[in-house]
């Protein structure tokens, strides 16, 4: 009897670690990632949105690393729930992502935007036409900004978190 309680044990664990292998490489294959040139595609955002702010007499937003954390982690969360949103229904909200990410804010905004493509003229051009996504941008009171991309299939999750600490 010892012997098949043993057995059934380790059968039991072993089916469970099966299964939970299985769960996890499923998860990791939905999972999303940072397309390839992902880090000179955060240069270029950057750079559009310091010649957008340069060219109305604004000061220039310097790289944030709490801010680009914040922003992945948005990026993220929207490419691994296939919708743009601001905030990921049981995930945290924009303050609750800036505040994990270490950021101490006087001033804070997000823009957001998904594409089919890599292209980041694609997507500041969708920014450059948005009243309200443009006003971010320019928005005076920030200093800071972070860039987070992810990408799950051909779909592209675009997030920038501006701000002042």
């Amino acid at each position: 009897m010892q012997c098949s309680t043993v057995w059934l044990r380790s059968a039991v664990f072993m089916t469970l670690v099966s299964w939970g292998s299985i769960a996890l490489a499923a998860g990791a294959a939905a999972a999303c990632q940072a397309p390839g040139g992902a880090a000179e595609m955060r240069e270029q955002v950057v750079a559009w949105v310091n010649a957008e702010r340069q060219s109305r007499g604004l000061s220039a937003l310097r790289a944030s690393g709490a801010l680009q954390n914040a922003a992945t982690m948005h990026a993220c969360a929207m490419a691994n729930a296939r919708s743009m949103v601001h905030q990921v229904p049981g995930g945290p909200s924009f303050t609750q992502r800036l505040r994990k990410s270490g950021y101490r804010y006087r001033a804070a905004n997000e823009n957001i935007a998904v594409t089919s493509s890599q292209s980041v003229a694609q997507v500041t051009s969708m920014w450059a036409n948005s009243p309200k996504h443009l006003t971010n941008v320019l928005d005076p009171k920030v200093r800071e900004v972070g860039v987070g991309i992810a990408q799950i299939g051909e779909q592209v999750y675009w997030v920038t978190n501006s701000g002042a600490s």
